[in-house]
């Protein structure tokens, strides 16, 4: 199955993976929304196919912008409630971690700013991004 990765990541994938996968152009755009005063990111309509490994991290909400693990993560639209509830719950003084499938890149990998959406730069300062794959998230 081919993984749908940014022709400017192809390189940095390649070398890390030791493999090219079949890039598919990408077809979405990154929409940043706030919710609960929180930026959070999601694609304006879901990719045809996402990497599928699988992250975890604390729930963090740093410059208001949401990161887990330093990354920002680029959500599904279905996704969006899950982080809802994350975010009320770090609010209230808990301490929330998330799993969850997909792939990213990240600074100290190799990866530079030029790799992030606009959307997200706009907005935020994330050490890297994380594309969610439409796998359900869940709490640790």
């Amino acid at each position: 199955m081919p993984l749908l990765v940014p022709r400017r990541l192809l390189p940095l994938l390649c070398l890390s993976l030791l493999a090219c996968p079949t890039v598919i152009e990408e077809s979405y755009e990154v929409l940043a929304q706030q919710l609960d005063g929180v930026w959070v990111f999601h694609y304006s309509e879901p990719p045809l196919v996402t990497m599928q490994a699988l992250h975890s991290g604390e729930v963090l909400v740093i410059d208001g912008c949401l990161e887990i693990d330093g990354l920002a993560v680029i959500w599904h639209e279905d996704q969006l409630a899950t982080v809802e509830d994350a975010l009320q719950r770090v609010d209230q003084g808990e301490t929330v971690s998330l799993s969850f499938g997909g792939g990213g890149s990240s600074l100290d990998e190799g990866a530079s700013l030029e790799d992030f959406p606009d959307a997200i730069l706009e907005h935020c300062d994330p050490r890297g991004v994380w594309w969610a794959s439409d796998d359900e998230v869940e709490f640790l």
